[in-house]
């Protein structure tokens, strides 16, 4: 007869795994901002920041025509700060953006320099990135809900805390990621129908791997 004989070992717990999961493009956020009346007249001098991103206007007559000169000098930066702009028949102009805050400064302003925002009627400030709708999901079976007024960058930390120690959820030209922590895998579903469409997830499980 033959003899045997065996040996066992255990490992430590796995490190180094993370699920990631990326969404195509969130339709069901939004920032925006707007002239609180029609526009005044505008000046080859006047400029103001729009994240960060200098815009520099034309000389226009007041209303219609100085609110669609700004249109064009702003969305001409569209890719440089996110923002698009648009203009009613007043010529009231509104901001807006699905991808990131809206923040609105005045350029400095020294001699001869007239003040843009004046001009344009808009108010130097910052309007955040918000939900558009009520919704609910789960992450790893744990519910997160928002309200349509909530801020963006709240809904992301709660679905982060969800992901595990360590995960992150975050929103990168208008896509959102989430990446777990702990090895756990990410387990998305909805509690109210077309939430996650909201962020432009779906529903699903991402397993941890190395």
């Amino acid at each position: 007869k033959g003899s045997y004989s065996e040996a066992t070992t255990s490992s430590t717990a796995l490190t180094g795994l993370k699920a990631t999961t990326v969404g195509s493009e969130a339709t069901g956020v939004k920032a925006s901002a707007v002239g609180t009346a029609d526009a005044g007249a505008t000046l080859g001098t006047d400029k103001f920041k729009l994240n960060g991103v200098e815009i520099s206007l034309t000389a226009a007559t007041a209303g219609t025509e100085a609110a669609t000169a700004a249109l064009t000098a702003i969305n001409a930066k569209t890719a440089s700060t996110g923002v698009t702009a648009t203009a009613d028949a007043t010529g009231k102009l509104t901001l807006s953006s699905a991808t990131g805050d809206i923040k609105i400064e005045q350029s400095t302003v020294g001699a001869g320099v007239t003040d843009g925002l004046a001009s344009l009627k808009l108010t130097a400030d910052t309007s955040p990135l918000s939900m558009s709708a009520d919704g609910g999901v789960t992450v790893n079976g744990k519910e997160v809900t928002w309200s349509g007024a909530d801020e963006m960058t709240d809904v992301l930390g709660k679905i982060a805390a969800q992901a595990g120690t360590g995960g992150t959820a975050t929103l990168t030209e208008g896509r959102v990621t989430v990446t777990s922590g702990d090895g756990k895998d990410i387990k998305l579903s909805n509690t109210v129908g077309g939430s996650l469409a909201q962020l432009g997830l779906s529903a699903g499980t991402s397993q941890a791997k190395l």
